[in-house]
């Protein structure tokens, strides 16, 4: 269940991520357009004034007013660049351990589960032994006994036949 449950959270983790660098190039993208921009019209803005044009001073002054806030535009979104990133190298950090515990324990378990079957096979190994063992002694007991019920109704019909002709003798000796 905890597995399941880091697993969820990593998936979390990775669509946030990703959201994350899509805003993240999206905002560079916007930016490098600005930029492009700004450095058009600052061309077209020198290739068409001259430092003794005064007339274009309030244009100048508003480009540097533009290029200044783009420059704090761009800090900005520096720093939450920076922060992004750290939280996402704080995040994979999280996960990376949690997927380590993850291993460790899975690594652990089949360890576990390795010796274990190790020990039943080792046991079922001296079962089948000892098992052999029985079969052999009981086969070498049956055999014996067989030999000796043998012998014993040989001796048994040995005397019934004895018996017979004693009584076949006795019963000619009556007539």
């Amino acid at each position: 269940m905890d597995a399941q449950a880091t697993a969820e959270d990593h998936g979390k983790a990775v669509v946030k991520v990703r959201n994350i660098i899509k805003s993240k190039e999206e905002t560079e993208d916007s930016l490098l357009r600005e930029i492009n921009e700004l450095k058009k019209h600052r061309e077209t803005t020198r290739s068409t004034s001259r430092p003794s044009d005064l007339h274009n001073l309030p244009l100048l002054v508003k480009n540097i007013e533009e290029l200044k806030m783009t420059i704090e535009l761009l800090k900005q979104a520096n720093e939450d660049l920076t922060k992004a990133n750290e939280q996402l190298e704080e995040d994979a950090g999280e996960h990376y351990s949690e997927l380590d515990e993850l291993k460790r324990v899975y690594t652990s378990a089949e360890e576990r589960d390795r010796r274990q079957l190790d020990s039943l096979r080792k046991k079922l190994d001296e079962n089948a032994e000892k098992y052999q063992k029985d079969i052999e002694e009981l086969q070498s007991r049956r055999n014996e006994n067989s030999d000796t019920y043998r012998k014993e109704i040989a001796r048994l019909n040995k005397a019934s036949r004895e018996l017979l002709e004693q009584l076949k003798v006795d019963d000619e000796d009556n007539y």
